[in-house]
């Protein structure tokens, strides 16, 4: 089932941002200062999350949509049509926006966090880079996430490990180096 769902991700390109402890609200705001999408979607995992990141962009003057089970049939009605009408660049959302609702011409993901559960990762990067289209799929992570990675990888998932510098991704390279490094130091003491 899951192999059938990646061939829906084979036009997305997968970026890991590491916080590093850092704010997550300031690491999605530096991302959204580099990238230029025709509409992102901002996954969270929470209604009360997703809710509360919506306002923090607006008060800091954003025109952002949002889409989670709070709203009533009608506001999520009437929120369908405004983004249909090109009225928001970026939509925070939460997984009910990952599965059956179409919103054409996502072009970039972010997650704040990664899915509870991990099927709705496929779920999420799949609302972008359909048919003939491209998209990218920016997730943040700390070290709580390695698990998470790990299961994704092995799934077929294609992670570039990226740092955000002076306003600007860089390349990190394998997310591996590090730890086989350790590893090698604690046999070289070992030793």
């Amino acid at each position: 089932e899951i192999d059938e769902q990646l061939t829906t991700t084979r036009n997305v390109s997968h970026y890991l941002v590491p916080t590093k402890h850092r704010d997550r609200y300031q690491v999605l705001k530096q991302i959204m200062g580099i990238i230029d999408p025709y509409i992102c979607l901002i996954f969270c995992n929470k209604r009360t999350q997703a809710a509360d990141l919506t306002m923090k962009l607006r008060n800091d003057g954003y025109k952002v949509g949002e889409i989670h089970g709070d709203l009533e049939p009608r506001e999520r009605r009437q929120m369908m049509r405004r983004i249909k009408n090109m009225d928001y660049q970026y939509i925070v959302a939460t997984d009910i926006a990952a599965r059956g609702i179409d919103i054409d011409g996502a072009s970039h993901i972010i997650n704040m966090e990664f899915p509870t559960e991990l099927d709705f990762y496929i779920h999420r990067s799949g609302r972008c880079g359909r048919g003939k289209y491209t998209g990218e799929c920016y997730s943040m992570y700390d070290t709580t996430d390695e698990k998470n990675i790990a299961i994704l990888e092995r799934k077929g998932i294609e992670f570039k490990n990226m740092q955000l510098k002076n306003g600007q991704f860089v390349d990190l390279g394998q997310r591996e180096k590090r730890k086989k490094r350790i590893r090698q130091q604690t046999e070289l003491e070992k030793s």
